[in-house]
């Protein structure tokens, strides 16, 4: 992945991270997602069962 690519993943998983807290079901899934990525299933798995509430 090209280091623009990189940066703009980023760029949108700190928004999705921001909208998250605020009840936003996508964001906190993407969230998810973003820390599963990072490897931490633990953080993930809380931002998983927060999206399907």
């Amino acid at each position: 992945m090209s280091n623009l690519k990189i940066k703009q993943h980023e760029r949108r998983n700190k928004k999705n991270v921001g909208k998250s807290p605020a009840g936003d079901a996508e964001a906190q899934y993407l969230t998810g997602l973003y820390y599963e990525d990072k490897g931490n299933t633990d953080e993930a798995f809380l931002w998983y069962e927060q999206s399907a509430a």
